[in-house]
């Protein structure tokens, strides 16, 4: 007769977390044309939700603040050098600047769990020329309820936030969403 050895409690935990990672991570592959957005959950609420007001230091040295910009749309894009979504996304999102730039549309990208060394190696090897700079204490992240990245918000002219992506966003996505806030 053959004796059956119980697996470690540790090692029956690791496998029911693989066994859902796909749940997990599939939040940040590209967008499935038939699965429900973030932005579209929010939308049905109907509710106006302003973005939460932040001042950053840019990798550059110069201030970003959200308040002092307001009268104009924005681009937010939370990111990562070490997150392989956000390889995918980041001539997506630099093309985009470079189409709206003239129209008054700024951008601002926010490095989160990142180094200054490793965020300023990510924007030179993708020649991003908005400005971008690190989260240092996530107090950020955490005003927007961020849970992962990427995570891209467009801000209304008036500071109220018109659309939420999670995942890999795409430049037909971005032009849509921005020519609904011009």
């Amino acid at each position: 007769m053959q004796r059956k050895i119980p697996l470690h409690p540790l090692l029956n935990c690791l496998v029911f977390l693989v066994m859902l990672s796909p749940v997990f991570f599939s939040g940040c592959a590209k967008e499935d044309a038939g699965a429900p957005s973030y932005a579209a959950v929010a939308k049905e609420k109907e509710e106006e939700q302003h973005a939460p007001a932040f001042t950053l230091t840019t990798l550059d040295g110069s201030q970003f603040s959200l308040s002092s910009v307001k009268g104009r749309p924005v681009v937010i894009n939370f990111w990562a050098s070490w997150c392989g979504p956000c390889r995918s996304e980041a001539g997506e999102l630099q093309n985009a600047y470079l189409r709206y730039r003239g129209k008054g549309v700024l951008f601002i990208g926010i490095a989160v769990d990142d180094t200054t060394e490793e965020a300023g190696k990510f924007i030179k090897e993708f020649n991003l020329t908005f400005p971008s700079g690190l989260d240092r204490n996530g107090s950020i992240a955490k005003a927007y309820n961020l849970y992962g990245v990427p995570m891209t918000f467009v801000v209304q002219r008036d500071g109220v936030l018109s659309y939420i992506h999670v995942g890999t966003i795409t430049g037909k996505v971005l032009d849509k969403e921005i020519q609904n806030v011009l």
